[in-house]
This record gives structure tokens, sequence and C-alpha cells, in this order.
């Protein structure tokens, strides 16, 4: 029910790159991620990556992907229905609820709040 509240977009493109630069004489290395929402803005992320960074060596690992709403919908489904909880010692897949330790939680935790939060607020300005 959230997931189309949130995710406003058909597609995405993710633009994925490694950065280099010297940190107290000794080279530091970090993967960044990028999601453009518009058509197009992959080109001025690419120019900010090329010269908005004074210092910085950008690898050629650069990489633009494009990403579905119904890849993104489709690999949270299939992480929510295939979580594996030991119950005294007895491995049982998880049928109901959020699981808990994932990476994925706190965004999914995050995205429901925010919606209910935008929802209340609303009624409350709505006068209800």
């Amino acid at each position: 029910k959230v997931l189309p509240l949130v995710l406003s977009k058909r597609e995405y493109v993710i633009v994925n790159y490694a950065s280099t630069r010297r940190v107290n004489g000794r080279n530091l290395t970090t993967w960044k991620r990028h999601v453009c929402e518009s058509s197009g803005e992959e080109g001025d992320v690419l120019n900010i990556i090329r010269t908005g960074y004074p210092g910085t060596v950008v690898a050629d690992s650069v990489s633009v992907s494009l990403l579905s709403v119904g890849k993104i919908v489709s690999t949270i489904e299939q992480r929510l229905r295939n979580n594996v909880v030991c119950i005294r010692g007895v491995p049982c897949v998880q049928i109901s609820g959020i699981p808990q330790g994932l990476p994925i939680s706190s965004l999914l935790a995050t995205m429901n709040y925010s919606v209910m939060e935008s929802l209340e607020i609303g009624e409350v300005v709505r006068g209800g």
C-alpha cells in the first residue's frame, strides 16, 4: 500500500561510481550512488562527478543502470517473503511483519511512518 505513494516514477536511473582522494597521505576510495528522478539528470550527475570534487579522481568504474519500480517492488517482496527466523533452534519462514535486522527494515519502517504522518497531518490540516 505504501510503495505506490513513495515510488512516484515508473523507473529510476542509478549512477554508481568510485572516487579516490588523498587523505592524510593515503588514498581513500569511496563508492557512491545517486538516484536520478528525472530524465537526463544522470548527465548532470556525471558532470558534477567530473568537475565538482577538486583533488578527487573518479575511476572508470562509473555505471549507469535503469531500475524499474516493478523490479524494486519484486525485490522487496522477495526479501519479505523469504526471511527465515529461528524459533528455539527451528528455522521458520516469517509470514507477516517486517523482518528485523535486515538493511531494508529501517527503510520500510521509515517509508511507512512517512506516509502515515503525511496522511494524519493532511487530515488535521483539512479539519478532520
